[in-house]
């Protein structure tokens, strides 16, 4: 279902780059506005079993990108030409462009391969104080409604979109390494507790803590692949 009597329309704009450096470049404005949307959020968290436990805490390791789903409506029946005063009536007679060339004008914005970044453009899709940065995920068309000759003039487009943002903007809202919370790390090659310590800690000086949390009887020469449990500093667990 649609909203048809709000004024400020959602709209979607298309940059080059995940920092949405200006000027954008192109906008589609909705016909009418979603009625409703839909948002997830998922979270991954660690199947490691710290040594000498049978339990699982459910470490965490990562928060996966938002996702939201809304549909978009095209029409040319003349169905949702507006007055003056933004209120929706028939007018058989209004000439709307085709619903070929609105649902061609909507992919060519966001599902488009851009030869000059090798990939669809990155989105910004505004509503009000409604704000998402994100990338088109998915998109469904259904048609709905034709002409004697065949010709569609109403289709829902179905769409699904993930967030999406630099790395960059990324850092900027979240420290992903911050010692205050558990983390699971597998030793690759040139990998040692000490360097794993100073990456996550800020300090080499906790590999002995490291150590005992996972039952190491040494800390040298530990075999690569091994998961290695990183418990919160005493700090963070005391506040």
């Amino acid at each position: 279902m649609l909203n048809t009597n709000q004024n400020e329309k959602m709209y979607i704009e298309a940059y080059k780059d995940a920092d949405y450096t200006p000027p954008a470049l192109g906008r589609f404005s909705f016909l009418v506005n979603p009625e409703k949307y839909s948002q997830q959020y998922t979270i991954r968290y660690s199947d490691l079993v710290e040594p000498g436990r049978t339990g699982n805490e459910a470490l965490f390791r990562s928060a996966q990108p938002q996702r939201f789903n809304f549909d978009i409506l095209f029409d040319s029946s003349g169905v949702f030409n507006q007055n003056i005063f933004g209120v929706a009536f028939f007018n058989p007679f209004a000439q709307t462009q085709e619903i070929t060339g609105q649902i061609d004008e909507f992919k060519n914005l966001v599902l488009k391969f851009s030869g000059d970044i090798h990939r669809p453009y990155y989105l910004k899709i505004i509503w009000g104080d409604f704000l998402r940065l994100c990338v088109l995920e998915t998109l469904n068309i259904e048609y709905k409604l034709f002409r004697p000759d065949g010709k569609p003039i109403r289709a829902i487009a179905h769409c699904g979109f993930r967030e999406a943002q630099s790395r960059t903007r990324d850092n900027q809202e979240q420290d992903r390494q911050s010692p205050d919370i558990s983390h699971a790390e597998t030793l690759k090659a040139g990998d040692t507790l000490t360097l794993l310590c100073n990456k996550i800690y800020q300090t080499p000086a906790l590999y002995l803590e490291v150590a005992k949390a996972n039952n190491l009887n040494q800390v040298r020469n530990i075999r690569q692949g091994t998961q290695l449990w990183f418990p919160p500093t005493q700090k963070s667990t005391q506040g």
